[in-house]
């Protein structure tokens, strides 16, 4: 079952620690969630940490709040939607009033988020998800702290320097890096609205010796500390055997977009596969511009009522699509939904391909590319 989509719409948003003012590093709370993860699994190991700092909210959400408001005024003392009224006074220092901690374990996924004196605020387990491999390698425990690491962001990059404590929303977040635990930044000057691109600033720094990290083109989407997928592929259909005497077979490819915010958590879509014979299709999700900690899923439903699921997971400073293939489709009706699981808004791309046989013109859909 999925956590409730305004909770999860709020896991990133500065947390119910902040009301009082108090804010905590990543480091701090990693203690206590590190004892609340043991404590849940034996071999729970920590996959990620992540805060968003918000200074000024984004227009749809500032809507949904004032019709929140309007209709049920009692509810805007509820701690989520306290959440949601909070503004961090200095985007991009590396602290915040909570953090969000995701474990996985042989079975399962955990999501803690723990405000900043560690009081829990908000506990998601998923039993269904994909348990890790075994080769996957723990997050280490930095020796370089998130306020720390900023200051040393700030001294590097210019432009991060002059919007830390400006910008309107700012992500940081630890993962694994190339050569061990990052700690990532990125700030955002505007949302906008005036037509003109707003300034970013993004920054990563090795939480093991403070190293800035400059080649940030060589961080790849395929890096741990990238766009991340997982499948759960439909089983193939022992029914399905290719018309024999098929010699030719074209390629067929769309993609759809949309978003999503928290009050549209959810978005529908569909395909059909018009021929049967296809020996694969291709399912491709993307987030374009996400901001880290950002977490969608897309669930395909094919006609025989099997599901592929695929999920994204904005967690680096450059992420790519993600993918994965099911092995000898059936030709008819497909049903999409994309759900997003953390973050507050978001577009989505999703795109599909069923490449045709050796002898067919190869086909420019998104999904059709090799990676």
């Amino acid at each position: 079952m999925r956590a409730p989509a305004f909770l999860l719409a709020c896991l990133l948003l500065p947390l119910a620690g902040c009301l009082d003012g108090a804010t905590a590093s990543g480091k701090d709370l990693l203690p206590t969630a590190h004892a609340k993860g043991s404590a849940w699994h034996e071999d729970a190991v920590l996959q990620s940490v992540a805060s968003l700092e918000i200074g000024e909210l984004p227009p749809g959400v500032q809507a949904a709040l004032a019709q929140r408001s309007s209709s049920d005024p009692k509810t805007m003392q509820d701690p989520e939607m306290a959440l949601l009224q909070y503004r961090d006074s200095h985007v991009g220092d590396g602290r915040a009033g909570g953090w969000a901690f995701m474990f996985t374990a042989s079975e399962g996924s955990l999501l803690l988020v723990l405000d900043s004196s560690g009081k829990e605020l908000l506990r998601h387990e998923d039993a269904h998800a994909a348990g890790r491999d075994r080769d996957e390698p723990a997050l280490a425990d930095p020796k370089i702290d998130s306020d720390e690491a900023s200051d040393l962001a700030a001294q590097a990059n210019s432009t991060f320097a002059q919007l830390r404590g400006h910008a309107v929303l700012g992500t940081v977040a630890l993962g694994q890096g190339p050569h061990g635990p990052l700690w990532a930044f990125m700030l955002l000057e505007s949302y906008g609205l005036d037509g003109q691109a707003p300034r970013t600033a993004v920054a990563a720094v090795d939480a093991t010796n403070g190293t800035v990290v400059t080649d940030l083109d060589g961080m790849d989407g395929s890096s741990p500390f990238g766009g991340q997928s997982h499948s759960e592929q439909a089983p193939v259909n022992p029914y399905f055997r290719p018309a024999g005497n098929r010699t030719h077979l074209a390629a067929e490819s769309d993609q759809s977009t949309g978003s999503l915010d928290a009050a549209r958590a959810d978005q529908d879509t569909s395909f059909d596969l018009q021929s049967a014979g296809h020996q694969e299709l291709r399912l491709q999700l993307d987030l374009p511009n996400a901001l880290v900690g950002t977490r969608a899923t897309a669930t395909v439903t094919a006609p025989d009522g099997s599901t592929t699921h695929i999920t994204y997971q904005a967690a680096a400073l450059q992420n790519s699509p993600v993918r994965t293939t099911v092995q000898m489709p059936e030709a008819g009706h497909y049903k999409v939904d994309v759900h997003l699981d953390t973050g507050v808004m978001q577009q989505f791309s999703f795109a599909w391909c069923a490449p045709g046989s050796p002898d067919a013109a190869k086909d420019s859909g998104p999904a059709c590319s090799d990676q």
